[in-house]
């Protein structure tokens, strides 16, 4: 016999059946034997029944059972779950395979202002390139730097004639027929009608359907003169008899750090045209990797169809041309502007005749691997060669695709804006010793540097 303490202090024993405390079996209970010392459960209830101490907890409710309906949703939704997570997997494979910027991607992202993501397309015809141009046809100015004092409204009021929002349709449509594919802005720099934007914003197409629409909201129909897609710079001319207000231009070599700016332009398209923000400039001569250009740093706001239009001081004088900004959640008042000299030497040249001309080139098509970059490829940074032309004197040479461009003339490349600057002291016909590196296998890293001598070839 073993004597039990039940929870009233009463001392008894198992087999004892006079207990005053006695008490039934409740079958919504669940009952486990007790002897004193036992570790009973937070809530457990202390019973004696039939000449014994239990401890008992409430057993769960019977489960009910799942309607059917109920689990044919839960089926539903779970199916399309997981095919949602396919498609979007099959999807960023995809489009990684297709964009190299997902291969690439370095400490942050670069993003040409406008709403298409498309990749450019080369889709320009030769009997196209040229045909509007004209060896007559007007120059960018570059007027003296106005001294005197200046304003947001007196910049507004001077310079928004003279910006236009540029539309480009398919090509079987109109503004009156569908609806635009890409917009941005540009600015008019003749009154018959000339106007400079970005390439990006006629997708980089000669044959591109573009319209433009002044600040009065008329719309008139233009023509590509012609496009520089490595400075990103395109020229448009209004193919109405129409009368326009040219904007003013000015050197952007005497701009200052920390000197108010003003962009104005159509945020968004058409719907925001003549919208202005106002900043500063950030810098000045900022190289970006992937793009030829020295920019003019700026917190002014640029946004999605701000691409091709001013950059300006408070007396509505142009300095530059809005084209790039840096995405990322952990940046903000970061737009770039190609400077007023690049845009009147790149304009000038594609009024006249249709390309820039005279410009030396290796004839290949690149792409920039940064110091980052080298490190996560095991390549070493340069202009790596993803395409030789047919017309390129690298034919011949034991270069091949894969090779990096390291130098030329023992000129450090690391970018395309070294690779063009350093071209841009020669002329067509030169011949140069360029340095490459091919890298023989990932495994082991093996390099093999060597020279090739080659004539620059022209556009």
């Amino acid at each position: 016999q073993q004597n039990i303490t039940n929870p009233y202090g009463q001392q008894d024993t198992a087999e004892s059946s006079n207990n005053p405390y006695e008490q039934q079996f409740d079958p919504n209970l669940t009952y486990f034997p007790y002897y004193n010392g036992t570790p009973v459960p937070y809530g457990a209830i202390t019973q004696y029944i039939n000449g014994k101490w239990y401890y008992a907890i409430k057993g769960s409710d019977p489960k009910r059972k799942m309607a059917l309906s109920v689990k044919m949703l839960i089926v539903i939704i779970i199916t399309m779950a997981v095919a949602l997570t396919v498609a979007l997997f099959w999807w960023s494979s995809s489009t990684a395979k297709n964009n190299d910027s997902f291969k690439w991607d370095d400490f942050f992202k670069y993003q040409l202002p406008n709403d298409n993501s498309q990749k450019d397309k080369d889709k320009s015809s030769s009997s196209v390139i040229g045909k509007y141009a004209d060896p007559n046809g007007p120059e960018i100015l570059l007027e003296k730097w106005d001294m005197s004092s200046g304003s947001t409204e007196k910049a507004y009021e001077k310079l928004s004639v003279s910006v236009v929002s540029v539309s480009v349709y398919k090509s079987e449509y109109t503004p009156q027929t569908g609806t635009p594919y890409l917009e941005g802005t540009g600015i008019v720099i003749s009154k018959d009608g000339y106007i400079v934007t970005n390439s990006h914003v006629i997708n980089n197409d000669n044959q591109s359907n573009v319209y433009i629409t002044t600040k009065d909201n008329d719309v008139f129909s233009a023509v590509v003169v012609g496009n520089d897609t490595r400075t990103d710079i395109a020229v448009l001319k209004c193919s109405e008899n129409t009368q326009f207000f040219p904007a003013e231009f000015t050197s952007s070599e005497n701009l200052k750090v920390g000197q108010d700016v003003v962009a104005i332009g159509s945020p968004g398209g058409s719907g925001y045209s003549s919208s202005i923000t106002k900043g500063i400039v950030s810098a000045l001569n900022r190289t970006l990797s992937g793009n030829a250009n020295a920019y003019i740093q700026t917190d002014t706001a640029i946004n999605p169809g701000n691409s091709g239009g001013p950059l300006a001081t408070l007396n509505g004088q142009v300095v530059g041309i809005n084209t790039i900004k840096i995405v990322d959640t952990q940046y903000e008042g970061m737009g770039f502007a190609i400077p007023s000299v690049t845009v009147k030497e790149i304009a000038d040249n594609l009024i006249k005749h249709g390309i820039v001309k005279d410009r030396p080139q290796l004839g290949i098509v690149g792409r920039e691997i940064s110091e980052t970059m080298a490190k996560s490829a095991s390549k070493v940074s340069g202009i790596e060669i993803i395409q030789i032309n047919n017309d390129s004197t690298f034919h011949g040479t034991k270069v091949k695709t894969g090779d990096v461009i390291t130098k030329i003339d023992g000129m450090e490349i690391h970018s395309f804006y070294e690779l063009f600057s350093v071209l841009d002291n020669y002329a067509i016909g030169d011949t140069v010793t360029v340095t490459l590196c091919r890298t023989e296998s990932k495994d082991n890293n093996q390099q093999d540097y060597f020279t090739v001598d080659v004539v620059l070839i022209g556009n």
